[in-house]
């Protein structure tokens, strides 16, 4: 017998659904862009802001393989070490051991001179690239009586306020708003699909994702939020 397609759990009007919401920014003043849009979705109608990560210094992400290198005469970062040991709360490690290894490799802080390729690949293939200014990041928790679209559409309203304009995939940009998750709906439509296809991938994403979500929370279809942080420790993230 064919499976009927999952349906997301919609709210009614007395239920709220916790949602989040991936914040990003590098243009502009970013710090004051990514915390303007937190305070902001705490304004959203039928929604409410429950909780905010920390913000979060990253390198970006590449939109091609460049080949030009700084001058040999400088330092030339092209790889990290691994991870280790691999940590995780279930071991008794601590959550808060896990996300320390998992940034244990952070950004210069600004204004530090640093010479590297254009491009880094990390550990799982990713490329960073130095073409554009390291973005600024936020997860925030939001309870939320809209549907998972009509989430999706007021964020994206948000975004286009900031001057966000829609080029090519990883292009530079003034406000970037990700719908995570919305409970524990699964969708996959050419509008949204949840959960977001690259959360389990993205430092960026996991690290202030775990500094608010509880300890046993898992991202459907992929299980333990945790368990994914070993994988992304090759992606650099500060905590600001």
């Amino acid at each position: 017998m064919r499976k009927k397609p999952h349906s997301p759990v919609m709210p009614d009007s007395a239920s709220e659904i916790p949602a989040y919401v991936a914040i990003g920014s590098n243009l502009g003043d970013s710090c004051r862009i990514v915390a303007e849009a937190i305070a902001a979705l705490d304004r959203l109608p039928k929604t409410r802001l429950f909780k905010a990560s920390s913000l979060y210094r990253t390198e970006p992400i590449g939109t091609k393989v460049f080949s030009t290198c700084a001058p040999a005469s400088k330092k030339i970062i092209t790889a990290l070490p691994p991870l280790s040991p691999t940590l995780s709360p279930a071991s008794g490690s601590g959550r808060r051991e896990v996300l320390q290894a998992a940034m244990s490799f952070p950004l210069p802080l600004a204004g530090e001179e640093i010479a590297v390729c254009n491009t880094r690949r990390s550990g799982d293939g990713t490329h960073y690239s130095r073409e554009q200014p390291d973005f600024i990041n936020a997860v925030a928790e939001l309870n939320t009586r809209l549907s998972p679209f009509e989430l999706l559409a007021v964020l994206q309203e948000m975004e286009a306020a900031e001057g966000r304009t829609r080029s090519v995939p990883n292009a530079p940009r003034t406000l970037d708003l990700d719908l995570l998750l919305y409970g524990d709906a699964r969708i996959n439509t050419s509008a949204l699909t949840l959960p977001h296809p690259r959360l389990h991938l993205r430092a960026f994403v996991l690290i202030p994702l775990a500094e608010i979500a509880p300890a046993e929370f898992s991202i459907p279809g992929r299980g333990q939020l945790f368990a994914w942080l070993p994988a992304v420790a090759g992606q650099r993230v500060a905590r600001l």
